[in-house]
C-alpha cells in the first residue's frame, strides 16, 4: 500500500528538479538579455531571484555545484557593472568558498570591464588563499617532511620549484650512490678472489711486465670506494641541507601587484 505514495513522492521530486532546471535556464536567458542592453540591475534581479539559489539553510538549496558557482560569478559581475564592488566582493567570497577554481559564469555575453574585474578579484583571492595556507605551515613540520624525502618540506612551505629541484637532485645522487656502491662491492669481491695463481710465480721475470693483480685490484677497490663515498656524501649533504633550510629560510611571500594609472 505504500508503493503508490512512494511513487508519487519520487515523481514529485523529479518534477521539481526538472522544473527548477527550466526556471534556471529561463532566468539565465532573461539575465543575458538584460545585461546586453546594460540593464545590469534587472540582470541581477533575474539571477538573484532564481528559485533554490539561496534557501533558508544551505541544505535546501536546489542550485548547487558548478551551476551555483556560475550563477554567483554572474551575480558578482552584475554588481561590478552596477558600481558596487563591495557587494561583488561579498558574492565572490561565497563563490570562492564553494568553488575556488571557477572562472566563468552562465551568461553568454561579450567580455567587458566588469568581467575583467571579477577575474582579477578571483585571482587575488586565490593568491591570498595560497599565502594563508603557506603561513599556516611550520618549520618543524617542514623539516620532518624533508627528513622523510628531501624537497618535500620545501613544497609543503610553498617553494615548489626549489622542492622539485632538491628531490630531483636527491634522486640523481641516490641512483649514483647505488650504482657506484654496487661497483665497489663487485671490485671488493674480485680482490678477495685474487690468489697466488694470479701472480704467475713460475713465469715471473722481475720485469715491470710481471702481473700485479693484488695491487691492481686493490687500486680499483679504492677508486670505486672513493666514487661511492663522494656520491654518499653528496646525498647526505643535500639531505641535511633540505632539512636545515626549513629553519633558515621563511616561506616565500606572494606579492600582489597593483596597476597605477
Amino acid at each position: 500500500m505504500l508503493r503508490f505514495p512512494l511513487y508519487l513522492a519520487v515523481l514529485s521530486f523529479l518534477l521539481s528538479i526538472t522544473g527548477s532546471k527550466v526556471q534556471a535556464a529561463d532566468a539565465i536567458t532573461s539575465a543575458e538579455a538584460a545585461y546586453r542592453i546594460e540593464s545590469f540591475g534587472a540582470a541581477f534581479d533575474h539571477l538573484s531571484n532564481l528559485v533554490g539559489l539561496l534557501e533558508i539553510a544551505p541544505i535546501f538549496d536546489q542550485v548547487v555545484g558548478e551551476e551555483r558557482a556560475k550563477v554567483l560569478f554572474d551575480l558578482a559581475r552584475c554588481r561590478v557593472a552596477l558600481g558596487d564592488s563591495t557587494g561583488a566582493d561579498i558574492i565572490l567570497d561565497e563563490l570562492f568558498r564553494n568553488d575556488p577554481d571557477q572562472n566563468k559564469g552562465s551568461m553568454d555575453v561579450p567580455g567587458d570591464a566588469a568581467l575583467a574585474h571579477v577575474l582579477s578579484q578571483i585571482k587575488t583571492l586565490r593568491r591570498m588563499h595560497i599565502q594563508a595556507k603557506i603561513n599556516s605551515t611550520s618549520a618543524s613540520k617542514a623539516a620532518i617532511r624533508s627528513l622523510v624525502l628531501p624537497g618535500w618540506g620545501q613544497r609543503y612551505r610553498g617553494r615548489r620549484t626549489r622542492g622539485n629541484l632538491i628531490s630531483a637532485a636527491a634522486g640523481v645522487f641516490a641512483l649514483g650512490w647505488a650504482v657506484t656502491d654496487r661497483s665497489y662491492r663487485s671490485a671488493v669481491n674480485d680482490y678477495h678472489r685474487t690468489s697466488e695463481l694470479d701472480l704467475n710465480l713460475a713465469g715471473r721475470t722481475g720485469s715491470p711486465d710481471d702481473p700485479t693483480p693484488f695491487a691492481d685490484r686493490f687500486a680499483k677497490v679504492e677508486s670505486r670506494a672513493s666514487s661511492a663515498r663522494t656520491m654518499g656524501i653528496a646525498l647526505l649533504s643535500l639531505w641535511v641541507y633540505s632539512v636545515s633550510e626549513n629553519f633558515l629560510i621563511r616561506p616565500g611571500q606572494i606579492a600582489l601587484t597593483i596597476a597605477l594609472d
